[in-house]
C-alpha cells in the first residue's frame, strides 16, 4: 500500500455501515413475505425503523424514509431485491422503481 493514504475515519465509518444495512438485508429479506413485491419491501422498511426506535404511526415512517435519503434507499432497495443464483451462474435483479 505504498503512495496510497488510508480512508478517513468517516469513509469507514460509511463503508461499515453500508456492509452492516446490506448484510442484514440479505439475512432477513426473505421473512417479508410475498416475496419480491412492493409490500415486502415496505414491510423491511418498516422493521428496520420500528427497530431504530421509531413508534408505528406513519409520520415516523415517513420521517425514517425521508431521513434514510435516496441514496441509501437506492442502495437498500438494490440489495433487497437481487439475487445470485450460482447453480446456474446467475445474478437477478428485480425492477425497483
Amino acid at each position: 500500500m505504498f503512495g496510497m493514504s488510508l480512508p478517513d475515519s468517516d469513509q469507514l465509518q460509511g463503508t461499515l455501515v453500508d456492509f452492516a444495512l446490506v448484510e442484514l438485508i440479505r439475512q432477513h429479506r426473505l421473512s417479508f413475505q410475498p416475496l419480491w413485491t412492493v409490500d415486502s419491501w415496505a414491510k423491511l422498511m418498516i422493521w428496520l425503523a420500528l427497530n431504530c426506535g421509531l413508534s408505528s404511526d406513519k409520520g415516523n415512517f415517513e420521517h425514517f424514509a425521508q431521513s434514510l435519503g435516496e441514496r441509501i434507499t437506492t442502495r437498500l432497495r438494490r440489495s433487497f431485491f437481487e439475487r445470485e443464483l450460482a447453480d446456474l451462474e446467475l445474478h437477478v435483479t428485480g425492477r425497483s422503481s
